[in-house]
């Protein structure tokens, strides 16, 4: 597993636009639901985030496991483990599987891909392969405002 901080450094490496996209402020984190789950020791926290035109909605999870007291406790962007996931296809084709692969990903496994142009074409390169784990822009922008909340640091 990796804190938020290994997945935002991931992220850096592999996609840096998703770093500043998120703060273009075309983005909205609605209906923020936190579940304290006392007997795994775990928090977990899922949104909606919308696009500004409102057409397009992604449910987001984070999952923070090994809290103490998951009521109390406030977890640790650069300390708590965490488990992700998101519904849009950036997060599934650059960070599901390298997600998945250090127990990252939270709930089942997307669907495989099957590549559909020809690996030699250099116009479609892999997208991640160095399989280096990290989050999508919706994941960013919703531990950015978990943390403007106080309810992560």
């Amino acid at each position: 597993m990796a804190s938020l901080q290994q997945f935002t450094q991931g992220t850096q490496q592999v996609l840096p636009t998703a770093l500043t996209n998120y703060l273009k402020g075309d983005l909205k984190v609605e209906s923020v639901r936190i579940t304290n789950m006392l007997g795994v020791k775990t928090k977990i926290i899922s949104a909606t985030i919308r696009g500004s035109t409102g057409e397009n909605a992604y449910n987001v999870v984070i999952m923070f496991t090994g809290l103490k007291d998951p009521e109390n406790d406030i977890p640790k962007v650069n300390a708590t483990n965490a488990v992700v996931r998101c519904q849009c296809e950036s997060f599934y084709f650059y960070f599901a599987y390298p997600d998945r692969l250090i127990s990252g990903l939270y709930g089942g496994n997307f669907r495989p891909y099957v590549r559909k142009t020809n690996p030699a074409d250099g116009k479609y390169p892999p997208k991640n392969p160095g399989n280096i784990p990290g989050i999508c822009k919706h994941l960013l922008l919703l531990t950015r405002s978990l943390i403007n909340e106080g309810i992560i640091q």
